[in-house]
C-alpha cells in the first residue's frame, strides 16, 4: 500500500533527477547515464557516408593483417582522438583542430560559403543500436585486431595523453549502413542538436 510519504519520496525522486543527481529519499546519488554509441566524425565525412550508405571500414593507415574497423565511443560529449588537419593554401601552415570547438569555429570556409552552410569541419556525431550492430570492446580489438602489442600501448597511450579512455572504445568490424544509425547530429557551438531527423535521411531526402 503506498502511503502519503511514500508518494511524497517518489515525487521528491523525480524532481531530484537534475544536475546529474538524483535524490533517493535519505540523500543524493550521482545518477547513472545511459550508455549510448556515438561515431565522432566532421560534416566532411558525414556527407561522404550519405553517399556511400554505410560508414565504411577506416583503412587509412592500416597495416596488412590488421583488421580494419568503424570506431565508436560512449563519450557522450566527444572523442577526444578525433585529429583534423588543415593546410592554409595562404600561408602554407598545416594547423591541428581536436576539440569541437576548434573544429566547429574554424572559419577557413567562411568566404567560400553561403551564409548558414555548415563548413566541411562541423562536428557530428552518428548514434547506433549495439542491437543491431554487433560491437566489440577495446579488449577484444587487443585481442581479435591483429594489431601489435606495441601499437595497441601506443594507441592506449597517445589517447590517454589526449584525455580519452580506451574502456569507452568500441569497434565495428563490418561497415554500418545508415539504416542502423538511429540519430544524426551536429555541433552548433553550445550543444548537440539534430542535423536531420534519421527517417529522412533513411528514405534519401537528405540534399
Amino acid at each position: 500500500m503506498r502511503t502519503s510519504e511514500t508518494v511524497k519520496n517518489s515525487v521528491n525522486l523525480d524532481e531530484a533527477m537534475v544536475a546529474g543527481k538524483v535524490f533517493t529519499g535519505t540523500g543524493y546519488i550521482k545518477a547513472k547515464q545511459k550508455k549510448r554509441y556515438w561515431h565522432y566524425t566532421i560534416f566532411q565525412h558525414f556527407e561522404s557516408i550519405i553517399m556511400s550508405g554505410e560508414i565504411k571500414l577506416a583503412t587509412a593507415g592500416v597495416l596488412p593483417g590488421v583488421k580494419p574497423a568503424v570506431w565508436f565511443s560512449t563519450n557522450h560529449d566527444w572523442e577526444p582522438t578525433v585529429i583534423k588537419a588543415l593546410k592554409d593554401f595562404k600561408t602554407g601552415k598545416t594547423t591541428s583542430y581536436s576539440t569541437k570547438n576548434e573544429l566547429f569555429y574554424c572559419d577557413m570556409w567562411n568566404d567560400l560559403l553561403d551564409d548558414g552552410a555548415l563548413h566541411s569541419f562541423i562536428p557530428i556525431r552518428l548514434e547506433i543500436d549495439p542491437n543491431v550492430v554487433n560491437l566489440r570492446t577495446w579488449n577484444n580489438y587487443n585481442k581479435k585486431s591483429g594489431e601489435s602489442r606495441e601499437m595497441l600501448k601506443a594507441l592506449a597511450k597517445t589517447g590517454k595523453k589526449m584525455g580519452a579512455n580506451p574502456k569507452q572504445w568500441f569497434v565495428s568490424y563490418e561497415e554500418v549502413p545508415i539504416e542502423n544509425i538511429s540519430r544524426f547530429e551536429r555541433w552548433n557551438g553550445n550543444e548537440w542538436v539534430e542535423l536531420v531527423p534519421a527517417d529522412q535521411i533513411k528514405n534519401g531526402l537528405w540534399n
